[in-house]
């Protein structure tokens, strides 16, 4: 039925995203042919769910096309398509109403950036940490946490080799701090 089908559907999409934020490359893999798109799930829910289902796709596509590129490169290629197809629909709802969703925004524009490897890191860093403050002023703490986060990954992974452990340190402290309260 419809409805197995949906419930079915958040399962492995829950299965994706855990493994994901886990970074359990092979176990996000086996799950992501099942879990996105979800196009039939789209169609049955309500817009809000629509529109973190735009950032949570860009936002895990990116991750699968790091952890993929250097063993599938057709693959990351397409991976980032899809992400940077998720963050032109997000632009539309950020356009809108801003206040509820320019910090998506900006987290997924800097993990695309990341992903691709095109940008200056300083300019990534600025897009995390407008996205961190703007979650803030706006009362998203899980994802001013999140970008916080993914800063501190951004930093220790795109400056490995030189002095940046303690800026990189700084994001997990305070991501750490964010959680905690959240």
């Amino acid at each position: 039925s419809d409805k197995n089908d949906v419930q079915l559907g958040w399962l492995y999409y829950l299965k994706y995203m855990m493994a994901v934020f886990l970074c359990d490359v092979s176990a996000s893999l086996e799950a992501e042919p099942l879990a996105i798109p979800l196009k039939k799930l789209i169609k049955q829910t309500g817009s809000s769910t629509r529109i973190l289902q735009f950032f949570h796709e860009g936002i895990l596509c990116c991750f699968l096309a790091t952890a993929t590129n250097h063993k599938n490169k057709k693959r990351s290629k397409k991976l980032l398509a899809r992400a940077k197809k998720a963050m032109d629909s997000l632009q539309s709802f950020a356009s809108v109403c801003p206040s509820n969703f320019k910090n998506k925004l900006l987290l997924l524009q800097a993990e695309l950036e990341t992903a691709s490897g095109k940008t200056k890191s300083s300019e990534i860093i600025h897009l995390y940490r407008e996205s961190a403050r703007i979650a803030k002023e706006e009362g998203f703490t899980q994802d001013e946490a999140l970008a916080q986060e993914k800063a501190g990954y951004h930093v220790l992974h795109m400056h490995e080799g030189t002095n940046t452990a303690s800026e990189a340190q700084s994001h997990f402290d305070q991501a750490i701090r964010i959680y905690e309260d959240y």
